[in-house]
């Protein structure tokens, strides 16, 4: 299942270790940090139009783009 969160703010760093995503997009926020060391975000991680105001902690994370993105890249390569 995707994680769309969009316009929020975060009072404590999300902790999102070793958690298994499908895809995270983060958009208009405002984020004391965000802790996803060891998780595994199968399609794509977005974080647009954010700020972070801490560290951004993706140690040892997986972060694969899905298939349709990467040809779509290739291709304009």
């Amino acid at each position: 299942m995707p994680i769309i969160l969009d316009e929020c703010r975060f009072d404590e760093v999300p902790l999102l270790q070793g958690a298994k995503i499908r895809d995270l997009t983060v958009t208009g926020f405002t984020l004391p940090g965000l802790a996803a060391d060891t998780a595994q975000i199968d399609g794509r991680l977005v974080l647009s139009r954010s700020h972070l105001t801490g560290p951004l902690v993706l140690t040892r994370a997986h972060i694969h783009a899905d298939r349709a993105r990467r040809r779509e890249m290739t291709s304009a390569a």
